[in-house]
């Protein structure tokens, strides 16, 4: 800028130099400060991200493990009453057809744990449910009902192919190769074959435990079948 004196003649100048490398360097270092801001709230982002699906991921799998436990009998492994329940439903709802299902109890169990003790009656109990098992198709399911009674549900399965699997659960536990002290033991199986869209797990386990009767009322180890009562002729 000029400058005058006090008569208003021009007499010099007053000029400002700026040192722009000092400004860009500035720059420069607020820019690398954000970018590192950015980065880091990023991997922040990504950190908490990686916790929370971790922490619902833990929380998934212990949650199917405690619905896993509740319909998994703990002595057999087997399925529980109410897994019995969920899995045949789900196939009935499906639509399988012709369906069987095999009611079984172990015959004196009782009497073996009140001469041989519980721990032998478990293992009793435990030899029963691996005969099951061993002799299902594949597709079909298994579960221990309580006590001395097992559940078998075979979708698309008629009578025949029900007795085929009783049995073989028979005959696998009519020739153990380990007895327990002495104990021999077999099973008593009722079945019952089921078709159409009406039939519930209710329905099934009644008609199937009939059957059941049936077979106790004929001795030990016997296989008895469901026979839907007849209605009585109506008369005019």
């Amino acid at each position: 800028m000029p400058i005058y004196d006090s008569e208003g003649r021009y007499s010099g100048f007053v000029g400002v130099d700026f040192d722009l490398q000092y400004y860009f360097a500035q720059e420069a270092r607020f820019r690398a400060i954000g970018f590192g801001s950015l980065v880091a709230a990023l991997l922040l982002a990504l950190a908490i991200g990686y916790l929370v699906t971790r922490y619902y991921s833990a929380m998934r799998n212990r949650m199917l493990e405690f619905y896993e436990n509740s319909i998994r009998d703990s002595l057999t492994g087997l399925l529980n009453r109410r897994g019995a329940m969920d899995v045949i439903n789900k196939s009935l709802a499906r639509g399988t057809g012709k369906s069987a299902t095999l009611l079984i109890d172990i015959d004196n169990l009782k009497m073996i744990n009140d001469l041989r003790g519980h721990i032998a009656g478990d293992a009793v109990i435990v030899r029963t449910a691996d005969a099951i098992r061993q002799s299902l198709r594949e597709g079909d399911a298994c579960a221990r009902l309580g006590g001395d009674e097992f559940i078998v549900f075979a979708p698309n399965c008629n009578f025949d192919g029900a007795k085929t699997i009783a049995q073989d659960i028979i005959t696998r536990l009519s020739r153990q190769e380990m007895p327990l002290a002495g104990i021999s033991f077999g099973v008593s199986i009722g079945i019952a074959v089921h078709e159409g869209p009406d039939t519930d797990f209710n329905q099934m386990y009644r008609e199937a435990d009939a059957a059941l009767y049936e077979a106790r009322a004929e001795g030990k180890s016997r296989i008895g079948r469901y026979v839907a009562p007849v209605p009585e002729a109506m008369t005019v």
